[in-house]
């Protein structure tokens, strides 16, 4: 009769942590990460990753094939909603991590799917922002769009949470990141 073994893993929070004693505090925290393109989802991954507690993901856009080059799934997802996308690798590869898609165009009127148009009801953004950042430790703006920018880093300044903003140039040659901690200073730009 023959004799079989199995191998024990060991996957828990802290058997994890033992690896990068430093990302363990990240098991508390949680953050909005606003916009899932070429620079937002790689770091949303990297974020469930690191153990991050809970991630919102501001995003409304779908996979677009031919942006396929800068995104971190292939072409079995086009059409897809990128939050949704990440929210299910996440939950089945980072379980200890909170994915929260946030279907939400900063800055934009929303498109009513399932509702007639003609009753169309101004949805408050502002509330449903602010109620994200006052839930968030972090708030990691990858818009690249300036008016979003300021209008999130005036957010944060007024509710005292820190906020990096992470941009690329045309043709990713290049880019920006940045951090504005409203509780080291003014929290200007």
């Amino acid at each position: 009769m023959p004799c079989y073994m199995t191998k024990v893993f060991y996957a828990s929070p802290q058997d994890l942590a033992k690896r990068i004693p430093e990302l363990w505090p990240l098991r508390n925290k949680k953050m909005a990460i606003f916009g899932l393109g070429s620079l937002g989802a790689p770091s949303v991954l990297e974020f469930a990753r690191a153990g991050m507690k809970k991630i919102y993901m501001i995003d409304y856009d779908i996979v677009d094939p031919a942006t396929m080059v800068r995104w971190p799934f292939g072409f079995s997802i086009t059409g897809e909603r990128k939050s949704d996308i990440l929210k299910k690798f996440i939950l089945n590869n980072y379980p200890y991590t909170e994915p929260e898609p946030v279907h939400l165009r900063v800055g934009a009127m929303p498109i009513l799917e399932d509702e007639d148009k003609s009753q169309l009801k101004r949805i408050n953004q502002y509330d449903q922002i602010s109620s994200i950042i006052e839930k968030s430790d972090l708030i990691y703006d990858c818009t690249a769009e300036w008016g979003v920018a300021h209008f999130l880093t005036d957010l944060c300044n007024e509710m005292n949470t820190p906020y990096i903003g992470v941009s690329g140039t045309q043709g990713g040659w290049g880019g920006k990141i940045f951090r504005i901690r409203p509780y080291k200073g003014t929290g200007c730009w």
